[in-house]
């Protein structure tokens, strides 16, 4: 490889800060739900529990997924793998590493992961479902695939 390749994370960190943006709608309809509801008819018809579920499933899921969106986000806040023609380095998981070829003995090659190994005994992982496209973790996968040959050659 004779040019520098970088990879990030952000087009996936945007779609989570959208979705958190909805989440925040969504428990707002449901607050609204509650806040325009008939209580003088729900008394009368008796049906208290029913009467306030549908805007608790509004509410609870909202913050279901605000909540999830968030620690989404911190995980693969920043992330990214840049290769160079010598070296690569990457930052995955919170962990920032880079390495030259020397540095590694064994690369795995997974459906949704890349292991590392590298000499000095540590272990690293760079989880390939943080990049959005599909056509971003064909290409990672395959200047690994270049960098795992070079090392059993």
């Amino acid at each position: 490889m004779s040019e520098r390749r970088r990879y990030s994370t952000e087009k996936v960190e945007n779609r989570i800060k959208t979705v958190k943006k909805y989440s925040i709608a969504i428990v707002a309809f449901g607050i609204l739900i509650l806040a325009f509801k008939d209580y003088d008819q729900i008394k009368a018809d008796g049906a208290f529990i029913g009467a306030f579920l549908d805007s608790a499933v509004f509410i609870s899921l909202g913050i279901w997924t605000y909540f999830n969106s968030k620690k989404q986000e911190k995980r693969i806040n920043g992330s990214y793998i840049e290769f160079q023609p010598d070296k690569f380095s990457f930052r995955s998981n919170q962990v920032e590493k880079d390495f030259s070829l020397t540095d590694l003995t064994d690369i795995e090659i997974k459906l949704k992961s890349i292991e590392i190994s590298a000499g000095d005994g540590s272990d690293y992982s760079i989880n390939l479902d943080d990049y959005a496209q599909v056509k971003e973790k064909k290409e990672i996968k395959s200047q690994f695939e270049l960098y795992r040959n070079e090392l059993r050659s």
